[in-house]
């Protein structure tokens, strides 16, 4: 394709030779051969003239559209910052507001072309049905088709207890003890966090939580 828009740029197989650095034979070969592709002649020629059959003047300009487009889309994956279009982000409301949130002045510096949606919610999503782009999550990665899972970090769950509630209740000296506290639970993202951390070892939470939470903003506030 690219050597046929030489040609009919040049107006000769030999200056588009000269424009590519090719050999005329070389040219000549490449024509014939999209011609025979095609099954139409889009040159016609003779020692005298040179000129673009009716097709070949059809293909000539979606050519152009299409080689503009691929040096196009070539330079924005060279150049991530001339990407362009809408980006649809969907996560967890803590993540978002603690560590997207203040990252997307920086975001929208480096890539000026690209409009986030960012919506949030603890709920597990539909991603593909929802037509999320991009999924933030905690957790194991699900093994859905059409989904690739990256891991981005670590984040721990473990038992914490304000100041003020200590100072009230005391603190307990062994995970037998857990039991005869009060603890806000969280049901969140389709899990049920009831085993947790404690010192050197993962204890069963079996005590009713005398307050659920499913966002965890609100979970560490009430906790807090």
């Amino acid at each position: 394709m690219e050597i046929f828009l030489a040609v009919a740029e040049a107006g000769s197989f030999a200056g588009a030779a000269t424009r590519l650095s090719l050999p005329r034979s070389s040219v000549t070969r490449a024509i014939k051969k999209l011609e025979a592709h095609l099954g139409v002649e889009l040159i016609r020629r003779s020692t005298r003239r040179f000129d673009l059959t009716e097709e070949g003047a059809l293909y000539l300009g979606r050519a152009r559209r299409i080689v503009a487009e691929m040096a196009e889309l070539e330079g924005m994956i060279g150049n991530p910052s001339a990407a362009q279009g809408t980006v649809r982000v969907n996560t967890t409301a803590l993540i978002a507001e603690r560590l997207l949130v203040p990252l997307l002045p920086r975001f929208h510096e480096d890539h000026p072309g690209i409009s986030l949606h960012l919506s949030a919610g603890d709920e597990l999503v539909d991603v593909i049905g929802s037509g999320f782009d991009c999924v933030i999550r905690t957790g194991s990665p699900s093994d859905s088709p059409g989904i690739t899972a990256r891991k981005l970090g670590e984040l721990s769950w473990g038992i914490y207890a304000a100041p003020r509630y200590l100072e009230a209740f005391g603190e307990p000296g062994t995970s037998n003890e857990l039991p005869q506290h009060a603890f806000v639970g969280y049901h969140g993202g389709g899990r049920d966090f009831q085993r947790m951390p404690y010192a050197d070892r993962e204890v069963s939470l079996s005590a009713v939580p005398w307050l659920t939470l499913g966002d965890t903003g609100s979970y560490i506030e009430a906790g807090i």
